[in-house]
This record gives C-alpha cells, sequence and structure tokens, in this order.
C-alpha cells in the first residue's frame, strides 16, 4: 500500500519550508501509527508517502481508512491519497518489489486527495461487511500493462446512498443503459459532445477533428474512440500524450500506448497539460 500526501510541493510554497516539513512529518507519524496499529509495517518513508505492507487485504483497508479519518479531523486541510493491490512481492533487504508493488503505486498515483483505491483482486479478499462500503471504476489502460486495470474505491466516508461492489440494482442497470456514455471536449472555445462517433483526431494537420497548435504535437498525434461504454485515448505520435486527471498531480504519459479516459481532466499534446505553452483539450466523461 502506498499512502501519499497530497499537493505537498505547494505547501512548502504557501507556509515556508519549516512549517510544511513540520506538518508533513507530524502527517506522516500518524500514517503509520494508524498502519501499525491495524497489523502492517511500514517499509519505507518516499520523500512525503509511506509504503506499507499488510498480511491481508482486510487489514490494508482497516488502516487505509484509520489513516483517512485522522488525517481529514486532525490534520486538515491535509489530504492523503491511497492505493493497495494484493498479491506476491519479493521480500528483499527490507524492502519489496515485484508487480504487486508496482500496481499500488500505480493506483495510488490515480487516486484524488481523501480517496481509497484498490485492485479488483484486493477488493474481491474483502469480507462482506467491508465490501458494502466499495464500488468499482472503470477499467483503466495504464503504462507498463498490457490489460485495462479493474480498481475500485472504498469508500471510507460512506453515506449509504452509493452502490455496492456486486450489488447493482436492477432499475441502475435500466438507467444506464438508458443513457449512453458521453464525452465532453473544450479546446480553446470549441466544445464537442461525443456520444456515438466511431473515432476523433487530435494534431497539428488541418485534417485532424481537433486541430492542436503545439509544435511538439505530431501531424496525427492521437485519437479517441469509443468502445462499448467506454472513451479510450490512443497515442500514436512521437512525442507523446499526456494526461492528468482532475484532482489529481500525477502525469500520466502515454506512448503508442492507450488509455481508458474517466471522470475529467486535461490532455496534452507532445508535453503535459500542466507546462507553459502547452496546447490542451479539456475532457468530462457523462
Amino acid at each position: 500500500m502506498f499512502a501519499d500526501i497530497s499537493e505537498s510541493t505547494r505547501l512548502y510554497e504557501s507556509r515556508g519550508d519549516r512549517v510544511a516539513l513540520r506538518l508533513i512529518g507530524t502527517c506522516l507519524i500518524a500514517m503509520r501509527a494508524a498502519a501499525e496499529r491495524c497489523g502492517g509495517r511500514v517499509v519505507k518513508t518516499i520523500g512525503d508517502e509511506l509504503m506499507c505492507a499488510f498480511p491481508n487485504a482486510a487489514e490494508a483497508a482497516t488502516a487505509a481508512t484509520e489513516m483517512q479519518i485522522v488525517i481529514s479531523e486532525q490534520h486538515a486541510p491535509l489530504s492523503i491519497r491511497i492505493g493497495f493491490d494484493c498479491g506476491p512481492v519479493i521480500d528483499q533487504k527490507d524492502d519489496l518489489f515485484g508487480d504487486t508493488v508496482n500496481v499500488a503505486a500505480r493506483i495510488a498515483e490515480l487516486a484524488q486527495p481523501g480517496q481509497i483505491l484498490a485492485s479488483a483482486r484486493a477488493l474481491e479478499l474483502l469480507p462482506g461487511s467491508m465490501g458494502t462500503t466499495s464500488r468499482m471504476l472503470p477499467g483503466i489502460s495504464v503504462k507498463g500493462k498490457t490489460q485495462e486495470l479493474e480498481i475500485g474505491e472504498i469508500l471510507w466516508n460512506y453515506t449509504g446512498e452509493l452502490t455496492a461492489v456486486g450489488n447493482w440494482r436492477e432499475e441502475d442497470a435500466q438507467d444506464a443503459a438508458a443513457r449512453p456514455p458521453k464525452l465532453r471536449l473544450r479546446h480553446a472555445a470549441r466544445e464537442q459532445v461525443l456520444v456515438e462517433a466511431d473515432e476523433i483526431w487530435f494534431g497539428r494537420g488541418a485534417d485532424n477533428d481537433f486541430v492542436v497548435a503545439d509544435r511538439k504535437a505530431s501531424r496525427n498525434h492521437a485519437s479517441i474512440e469509443r468502445r462499448r461504454d467506454k472513451f479510450v485515448l490512443l497515442d500514436r505520435s512521437s512525442n507523446g500524450t499526456y494526461v492528468i486527471l482532475d484532482g489529481t498531480t500525477a502525469i500520466i504519459k502515454l506512448k503508442r500506448e492507450e488509455f481508458t479516459l474517466s471522470g475529467s481532466g486535461m490532455i496534452g499534446f507532445g508535453r503535459s497539460p500542466a507546462e507553459s505553452g502547452a496546447d490542451t483539450v479539456e475532457f468530462v466523461c457523462e
């Protein structure tokens, strides 16, 4: 499990080095205590992030929930994002290695502040009482994985209004079928909503659906296509396509790869959307 303090860089800028270091240090101590109370061990601290290991998924989920509660109640306005996976690891020289570790790190990068994400295989191992406070999210394509990453969210501030994993109501399915997925795209002063479009193109060339004015963009840089109920971004460029999901600071780079869009965010062509001078496209999945 990886637990990361969100936007710590901004904290250093706004509060100064000494104050920020103290606040982050106090936050990490509270996170470590929660992990150890729940039977876990802190493998290492990576700047403002903890890497933890647990005997099972239930203890990891419990620790993640306790971390979110203590940070939200005692260390606001700081917030943390957490991701975990379950599976075999290589334990070597007081560190952990392997695909399970890499997947957990990827999931943590996708989490928003105040959010707990876990792999589908980890959620399946949760006892029934914990499974009622989790929900599956759309599959996501990530760098280094040939298949979409199936993940879900642990609803630590659960209100009872969200559908549980494996417990979709029939009327929910009917509503979903009656409402085809839409993708809203904004570029400069133009806005377009995709519902049934087979494929839409981005690039410097005039033959693209969205003409991108960025010297780092390729002539036919990237495309988005609909696959059943999802919209998939495909990079076809020399310099790569970059995605930042709203509520996260992680930059997802695609190089001849694809990524399933979810939520909302920004796309950059040849450079990060956060970089000065980038000609970006905003997207919202509806």
